[in-house]
């Protein structure tokens, strides 16, 4: 990755051909746990779960829908709603004007 001067200039290759290439891998879900019982460490009121809070979640079109969740029941909070318009894994952003929040 240090090597790429200009993402926006690489050739577009198929998933089969990049993970030939050894270009692409997938993490498995032994991270997923790895990384749920890491972000359990920092949690500051233990009690804040019993207050039945009701979370409404938006994953960013799909990106954190699989383990924001299970970490926020880990953690207890049981009354949550995910946006189901951002749920869905979506690469092109549909639902924004601009898939990055610092642009205006």
């Amino acid at each position: 990755m240090n090597e790429i001067q200009n993402e926006l200039l690489l050739e577009v290759k198929e998933e089969r051909e990049l993970m030939r290439q050894n270009l692409l891998s997938y993490i498995g879900e032994n991270l997923d746990h790895v990384y749920l019982d890491y972000v359990k460490s920092p949690q500051l009121n233990e009690d804040a779960a019993k207050a039945k809070v009701h979370i409404v979640y938006t994953p960013l079109h799909g990106t954190g829908h699989k383990l924001v969740p299970q970490a926020l029941q880990s953690f207890g909070f049981e009354n949550m709603r995910i946006v189901k318009e951002q749920a869905n894994l979506d690469p092109n952003f549909s639902t924004v004007s601009s898939p990055n929040p610092e642009e205006a």
